[in-house]
């Protein structure tokens, strides 16, 4: 995604925020990936959501699990949509929001989850590939978790959604294959996968993708290098 493609995308969440907001409120069909993902981590972590939206996911697993959340948006509308969620979540021990590019951000903490939820949607397949790497730099060492989803397919282009109205957004579609390879080339091993059917605004349905990954070991260096 270049700048002018990006600048568009953002500029269409900040005029969509309330529409995103009551979408996906409604939305159940990524409950028992929440699920999964509350229950391999411990209470008092520290998470990291990337490309956070209001923060549905974190808000999520603040139902039963406490912890400290940092979010991380290009949107400032959505930021405070986060801040507005969390600041009522009881089991949020603290809370940051941070405007920020998730490919190469960085607080100078680690954290024990990374979620990105629909983040590389907005990524092209290098930009990925940084923000994954990015991910395992900002986790603790081996056995923390990173949460990942995305829409499969090889399309990208702007596309208007079911909560945006006229609104177009930059989408880039990405494969199982490549991602799986980039999340093995850092250092993730995954340890469950969905694939759940999405029916957009035309009536088409799109296949939406998610890893649970743990972080086994650091970056393995290549032989002859």
């Amino acid at each position: 995604m270049n700048k002018t493609e990006l600048t568009e995308t953002i500029q269409s969440y900040d005029n969509s925020v309330e529409g995103f907001c009551n979408a996906i409120a409604k939305l159940t069909n990524y409950n028992e990936t929440y699920d999964a993902l509350a229950q391999n981590i411990q209470d008092n972590c520290a998470i990291l959501e990337l490309a956070s939206g209001p923060a549905q996911i974190s808000a999520y697993i603040l139902k039963t699990k406490k912890a400290c959340v940092t979010c991380v948006d290009l949107s400032k509308k959505m930021l405070a949509a986060a801040e507005k969620k969390l600041k009522n979540c009881a089991n949020c021990i603290t809370a940051d929001f941070c405007m920020g590019n998730i490919t190469d951000f960085s607080s100078g903490k680690k954290y024990d989850a990374v979620i990105l939820g629909f983040g590389i949607p907005y990524l092209d397949s290098s930009q990925t590939e940084q923000c994954i790497k990015n991910a395992a730099e900002n986790l603790t060492k081996n056995g923390s978790i990173f949460y990942i989803s995305f829409m499969e397919g090889t399309k990208c282009g702007f596309e208007k959604t079911s909560f945006g109205g006229e609104n177009k957004f930059f989408i880039n579609y990405h494969t199982k294959q490549a991602v799986q390879n980039c999340l093995e080339k850092y250092g993730f091993s995954v340890q469950q996968t969905w694939a759940l059917p999405y029916t957009e605004s035309d009536g088409s349905v799109t296949t939406d993708r998610i890893f649970l990954c743990r972080k086994m070991n650091e970056q393995p260096v290549r032989k002859g290098q």
